[in-house]
């Protein structure tokens, strides 16, 4: 028989985040109005939006009521600009320009936030990786698949708590939809421009697993082990021979599924990403998320439970105990509190929480993982064999 628990409170997110100014610079990619909407929705507020084209920002502008800015005068902190108190920079930028922004923006004393694929070459790594090293800025890599999926959160609290017992196997499933294409930017359809399939979104999948290992490390106080790439692979339109499907484009090299295998330690990672969502389903993509353990297993249903229940973050144990599940829709949204927790946008280089409070902050936003997971995708990316 299964057990119901609905764990968490039924009240919208009301974390406050006392006295954060922040400003959002590159709109490009629709994730940059939930990073928005999250930080917003916590307390902070937007003193500032820019792009380097005009009418991106006008309409950032007018739909979240900040003012218009140029990217420079942001960057520069100029005194007369009603950005000037901000130390935090998010950002969604063009692909190919975010990892530029988010190291000048450091350098400049700004935080960042950037929006996954926070780089997508191995130099941009490195030059985010030498900015952050170099002034000791914060750089979140924001994965939302992980950090704005309650579900997902709650599930690694549980490997942190050993209720799962040793972990054992990582399993993330990620369907994408395309939707109208001509509604998609022309960068969107070329890896060289994307970064490819698992770059982009399988960054979310490398973030969970890292997370997810140290998570079940920290149990036992123990150092995460270190995580390698075992396999990896993608599929494009062309070798499909031409049929596009339900996807309806033309575009040969577009990279429409991808698959890897990673390993830290003991624990086996599967991540599997693709643009097939068929039109029928009423979510974007029906993301899952299965942990396996020697004590327990917990499944995740993260936008949808294809059996009927409403809403999202879906969480299913199966223990000794029997089936128990988890609906964690109503839970608090942990990661904008958790960034002032590590002192992130507070213009300073102190923590301003101690104590149990720090620790879980710095398992959400650790820095090295965050890069590391960039890294793995990169990895995976490159050894994939591309049909």
């Amino acid at each position: 028989m299964t057990r119901r628990e609905d764990d968490g409170p039924t009240a919208p997110d009301s974390t406050t985040v006392a006295d954060l100014e922040f400003v959002a610079v590159g709109w490009h990619h629709p994730h940059i109005h939930q990073i928005v909407a999250e930080l917003l929705d916590a307390g902070a507020q937007l003193v500032g939006v820019a792009d380097e084209e005009a009418d991106l920002a006008l309409l950032a502008g007018e739909l979240w009521g900040a003012p218009v800015l140029d990217v420079e005068t942001i960057l520069a902190s100029n005194v007369d600009s009603p950005a000037s108190g901000a130390n935090l920079l998010v950002t969604a930028d063009h692909p190919a320009r975010r990892s530029a922004l988010a190291a000048e923006a450091m350098r400049n004393g700004f935080d960042v936030v950037i929006d996954k694929p926070a780089a997508i070459s191995n130099a941009q790594l490195a030059q985010l990786r030498t900015a952050q090293a170099e002034t000791g800025r914060r750089c979140v890599v924001h994965c939302s698949e992980r950090v704005s999926s309650r579900a997902t959160m709650a599930a690694i609290e549980m490997v942190a708590a050993g209720a799962i017992g040793t972990l054992v196997t990582v399993e993330c499933s990620a369907p994408h939809r395309v939707g109208d294409p001509t509604l998609r930017p022309d960068w969107f359809w070329q890896p060289s421009s994307s970064g490819g399939i698992i770059a982009d979104i399988g960054a979310h999948q490398t973030d969970q697993f890292l997370a997810l290992v140290a998570a079940d490390a920290n149990q036992r106080g123990e150092p995460a082990p270190a995580a390698s790439l075992e396999w990896a692979s993608t599929s494009t339109l062309a070798s499909l021979g031409g049929n596009a499907g339900s996807l309806g484009i033309e575009h040969p090299g577009f990279e429409h599924h991808g698959t890897f295998v990673l390993r830290a330690g003991a624990v086996t990672g599967v991540g599997r990403v693709d643009w097939w969502t068929p039109a029928g389903s009423p979510v974007w993509g029906d993301g899952r998320l299965t942990i396996v353990g020697t004590e327990a297993t917990i499944e995740i249903r993260k936008h949808i439970d294809p059996a009927g229940r409403d809403g999202a973050d879906h969480l299913i144990l199966t223990d000794a105990a029997g089936i128990t599940y988890r609906h964690h829709a109503g839970d608090q949204l942990e990661w904008p509190s958790a960034l002032i927790n590590t002192g992130i946008g507070t213009g300073t280089d102190t923590a301003a929480a101690s104590g149990d409070d720090l620790n879980r902050s710095t398992l959400l936003f650790d820095q090295t993982r965050a890069f590391d997971a960039v890294d793995l995708a990169l990895q995976a990316q490159r050894a994939s064999d591309n049909d």
